[in-house]
């Protein structure tokens, strides 16, 4: 292992300590990166968010970083987010060296330190942000962040018209469609941080399609996850601290890095292909939607043209066609009696009957050769 430590500001009140795994056999490289901001309430870094959370990480096959951002009237607006920015910045420029992925760098902060986390990721656009770091852009923008009892939102000093104050500052409302992926922790039982701040991060995530997982546990007290003595008879029956939420936390990032390559093992030379080593993850587009559509039943991911012609015609069309109609109404007899909105006459007829008893629902049994939509597709097809 190699180790560096490295200033971030020129009051020596920030810097990036480096925990280096050196190429070799069983690390063929390049490696993923995992920068580690610690907790504290901004007025220490708490010593089980520091070490032996990066080595935790540097176990798993990370190259790892501590970040010992300021603390107290250092951390005035907007010191902290300006040295997560610099640390990962700094990181990616030194990849070919230490042996990593500049697109594969990740952020783990816990309470106050997964803010910082949270902030490298949704704070790296500010203006005064990017002028710290030569108007950079992406650069200084972690690839995924890991945030473990969550502040996302938190109070800072800040100058304003000469004034020194405090002011809340969130990073779910900063959050768009640039911001890295997320992997959340939380406990409802954390009198500290309420497991609320990671529940709106959460929903802004969603709302700008930004990819993120959230644990939520009943039982855990704020700090309790990344605490490795905590043991069972301590918390109930569920053991908490690191083992519960990190072979969840690794499986996220290899996912989303593809890490390790699907195309060699550590033993073997990397094989000839046209194709990278680690293709990037896709998500598919989503709906956004404060209700369950289950009425209207959108159609199935992958599905590219319409499951029968029967099934798929509007209802319109259907109802027209008196043998359809009966056969519809025999169905569901009540229809008979109503009208039919417009947002209905245009739904097909899978859709309006997908509830109702036939032999074809999307989800139901096989299909009846002499039910009602085969009988429909007789006459419709």
């Amino acid at each position: 292992m190699k180790t560096l430590t490295l200033p971030l500001n020129d009051s020596g009140t920030a810097r990036l300590r480096c925990y280096i795994r050196q190429e070799g056999l069983m690390n063929p490289g390049p490696l993923p990166a995992m920068l580690v901001c610690p907790g504290g309430g901004f007025n220490m870094h708490t010593p089980q968010e520091n070490e032996s959370a990066a080595m935790a990480f540097y176990a798993k096959g990370f190259q790892t970083f501590v970040l010992e951002y300021p603390l107290g009237l250092g951390a005035l607006y907007p010191a902290t987010m300006i040295c997560a920015a610099k640390a990962i910045r700094l990181i990616r420029q030194n990849a070919a060296e230490w042996n990593l992925r500049p697109d594969a760098v990740s952020v783990i902060g816990f309470s106050a330190g997964a803010f910082v986390a949270a902030a490298s990721g949704t704070f790296w656009k500010q203006p005064e942000v990017q002028a710290a770091v030569e108007n950079c852009g992406e650069e200084c923008r972690p690839d995924a962040m890991v945030l473990i009892y969550p502040c996302i939102g938190s109070e800072l000093p800040v100058v304003e018209e000469g004034v020194l104050k405090t002011k809340v500052f969130r990073c779910d409302l900063l959050v768009d469609k640039d911001t890295p992926p997320a992997f959340l922790v939380s406990s409802y039982q954390d009198h500290l941080v309420c497991c609320n701040q990671a529940l709106n991060m959460a929903l802004a995530c969603s709302n700008h399609d930004v990819p993120f997982e959230l644990h939520c546990y009943t039982p855990g007290e704020h700090g309790i996850l990344a605490n490795e003595l905590i043991g069972t008879t301590d918390t109930g029956f569920r053991k908490q601290g690191f083992d519960t939420w990190l072979p969840d936390c690794l499986a996220w990032l290899r996912d989303l890095f593809r890490f390790p390559p699907k195309t060699r093992m550590p033993w073997e030379t990397n094989p000839p292909t046209e194709e990278p080593d680690h293709d990037p993850r896709k998500y598919m587009p989503r709906k956004h939607e404060d209700h369950y559509p289950a009425f209207s039943l959108p159609p199935m991911p992958g599905q590219t043209g319409p499951r029968r012609f029967s099934g798929d015609t509007p209802m319109a069309e259907v109802l027209a066609d008196p043998k359809a109609a009966e056969i519809v109404y025999s169905a569901v007899p009540w229809l008979r009696e109503v009208k039919l909105d417009d947002s209905i006459k245009g739904m097909t007829i899978n859709q309006c009957l997908a509830f109702a008893d036939l032999d074809e629902r999307p989800f139901g049994p096989p299909a009846d050769p002499e039910g009602p939509m085969a009988k429909l597709r007789e006459i419709l097809g």
